[in-house]
């Protein structure tokens, strides 16, 4: 018989999370109870936490232009904001989903944006390596809060710190970093047009 090897699902991850609290696992998150409703609710906060750091997965370019009220809409998964491109000089901040421009106390512009964003997706949308950490960080969050075995800790912390080092391992091979394009003092003088300390990413760790 075949076996096939599939991604993990958020169900497993609530599941990996249930089994660390030593609780049996469950089919479906429909009709779930109050224990695996509350392990859902971790994972997706570890989720949430992990992507606001910013990783090379959730990271887009858009250019987006104003609407019929000159307001610039970001999407609605959007984490962080920052200028980019040919708009990387001007000094343009999220507020709520609404980009705001400081320097001119408006929410109006006349013209597209280019915008660099980090934005959430669903568990599903997750690279492998980036759920299995998310579901190894729920695990420990919720023993150190709900057990505190310190047997239990140790091992799920391991646990955690190993998908963690497999998560930034990915993410530094995704980003094929290079001496020039990846060390901001070195953009600073090959690249002075639109170029800003402030928004130079490390890949997310």
């Amino acid at each position: 018989m075949t076996t096939f090897v599939t991604p993990m699902t958020q169900l497993d991850a609530v599941n990996i999370v249930l089994k660390g609290m030593g609780e049996p696992k469950i089919a479906s998150l429909d009709g779930a109870g109050l224990d695996a409703l509350m392990a859902a609710d971790l994972v997706d906060e570890t989720s949430r936490a992990l992507q606001t750091e910013g990783w090379h997965w959730n990271r887009e370019y858009p250019k987006i232009s104003p609407d019929s009220n000159g307001f610039i809409n970001l999407p609605s998964n959007t984490l962080t904001v920052n200028t980019n491109g040919e708009s990387a000089q001007y000094d343009y901040v999220a507020r709520g989903l609404l980009l705001y421009d400081r320097s001119n106390s408006t929410y109006v512009f006349t013209n597209p944006v280019r915008l660099d964003l980090y934005v959430g997706l669903p568990f599903e949308q997750l690279p492998t390596s980036a759920r299995i950490f998310v579901a190894a960080a729920a695990a420990l969050t919720n023993q150190q809060g709900e057990l505190g075995s310190d047997t239990l800790n140790k091992f799920l912390k391991e646990k955690a710190e190993t998908a963690r080092v497999m998560l930034v391992r990915d993410n530094y091979k995704a980003t094929k970093p290079n001496a020039i394009r990846d060390n901001w003092s070195v953009l600073a003088t090959t690249q002075r047009t639109f170029f800003n300390r402030g928004l130079f990413q490390s890949g997310g760790y």
